[in-house]
């Protein structure tokens, strides 16, 4: 499961459109497709860019479907964070930001973390990525 968020340069800047609903298809090799054509996924000079966020196989507290690159609050911590999935310890993650390191804090894959999803790092606030409530 996977989500596609779509990019285009807007004056020199590469802003976030939207999400892509229906019509993409990733390869064996990890390429994403749209219909029959390859799209841009790697030359960030380029428009449109796009940026594929694997989903995590689990709902939030609402439902919602939980993907890379949300921004959940942690119900136990109150705490929020961002979802990355880190290939050099094959999980997902919940990550929290001190000062200006950021920590993983959770295996998603092996711990039952309560997680609401807020929003997304590519629509939201800065700011709201790591506030303590």
């Amino acid at each position: 499961m996977y989500r596609v968020a779509k990019f285009e340069r807007k004056q020199g800047k590469l802003e976030f459109v939207k999400f892509e609903k229906s019509g993409f298809y990733i390869n064996n090799l990890g390429e994403l497709y749209k219909g029959r054509k390859k799209v841009n996924t790697t030359d960030k000079r380029k428009s449109p860019f796009y940026v594929i966020n694997k989903g995590l196989e689990r709902k939030d507290l609402s439902g919602s479907q939980i993907y890379e690159n949300d921004i959940v609050l942690s119900s136990s911590m109150k705490q929020t964070g961002v979802i990355k999935y880190l290939p050099k310890k094959g999980a997902f993650m919940f990550c929290i930001k001190n000062g200006i390191i950021t920590s993983p804090y959770a295996f998603l894959d092996f711990y039952d973390v309560s997680l609401l999803v807020i929003g997304n790092i590519y629509e939201a606030e800065p700011k709201i990525y790591w506030k303590k409530y």
